[in-house]
């Protein structure tokens, strides 16, 4: 029976939207993985697996002493909620894996040679406070992350948090945000923030969700309906393959495929922007629903 997750952000509504889960549903694998194909993954893995790049994620942690794949890549974690260090809610572990798992429960990310940081700030009862996130930013930024996962949003521009976002688009990282699933007239905050990328989810045929804001000025349409990924039913049970839908888990695909953009680029030796990013992401899609990878990578000298 699905579920809803949601994470808070203070006492703001919900901030990263409904992630729906689909318990039972069969694990992903690199050929069958519908967002994998839509972005055109496997002419993109041959250019970069994300390797040389550190995505860090702002969340509710990470269960990666049960996932053996994704937990070796975990350079270094951070709790800023308090309490034990277990993915509670599930949300963490989600969004990870639809970035970077490499077969973990059979279920596989856009980047699976990324490395990864995790900055835990939510638990089951814990709401993220802004000085939260922007911890886990700042955090992030000391300890080498190079993309921002930020699958959490509130209708209201914060303060601190735009201020460590500040900080990293200085340092030239990229950093991605949910664009919300509340049924509201304007993206969330922080994807609403300039030199923010960020990710409405869409369905296979390119038809955003039925509660997806609207883009933000740096916001593309990524798949994000459906998305083979793991999930915790409840607190500190195993993570399961699931079906997951939300711009958090499109969120997610976007850093990805950054992840990869980024690692060519790096290598080729010009580190691409997020201006460049952004461009090459659109152009890449002009006669399909969503961006294709290997083209954008092309286009920015891959």
């Amino acid at each position: 029976m699905p579920v809803s997750r949601a994470l808070l952000l203070g006492t703001a509504v919900v901030v990263c939207l409904s992630c729906a889960s689909g318990a039972g549903q069969a694990a992903s694998h690199p050929t069958t993985a519908w967002q994998l194909t839509a972005i055109g993954v496997d002419g993109a893995w041959s250019l970069s697996r994300g390797e040389g790049e550190t995505i860090a994620f702002i969340d509710s942690g990470l269960d990666a002493s049960r996932l053996p794949e994704l937990g070796r890549r975990v350079v270094k974690s951070v709790n800023l909620a308090g309490g034990g260090s277990a993915d509670e809610l599930g949300h963490g572990t989600g969004v990870a894996a639809a970035a970077a798992a490499a077969g973990d429960l059979g279920v596989w990310g856009v980047a699976p040679e990324a490395s990864l940081l995790i900055a835990r700030v939510a638990s089951a009862g814990h709401v993220p406070q802004p000085a939260d996130v922007a911890a886990g930013i700042r955090w992030a930024l000391t300890n080498g992350a190079t993309v921002i996962n930020l699958s959490l949003g509130t209708p209201r521009d914060e303060p601190a948090i735009a201020s460590a976002i500040g900080v990293a688009l200085a340092a030239g990282v990229v950093v991605v945000a949910a664009g919300g699933d509340t049924l509201g007239s304007a993206p969330l905050f922080p994807a609403s923030m300039p030199g923010v990328l960020s990710a409405r989810a869409v369905d296979r045929e390119g038809t955003p969700g039925p509660r997806a804001n609207p883009l933000a000025a740096g916001g593309l349409d990524v798949p994000g309906i459906d998305i083979p990924s793991l999930s915790i039913e409840t607190s500190n049970a195993a993570p399961t393959p699931s079906l997951i839908s939300g711009s958090s888990i499109a969120a997610a695909v976007l850093s990805g495929a950054v992840a990869l953009i980024e690692s060519c680029s790096q290598r080729m030796g010009h580190r691409a922007g997020m201006t460049d990013i952004l461009r090459a992401l659109r152009e890449s899609a002009t006669d399909r629903p969503v961006f294709q990878l290997s083209t954008a990578m092309r286009s920015v000298g891959c």
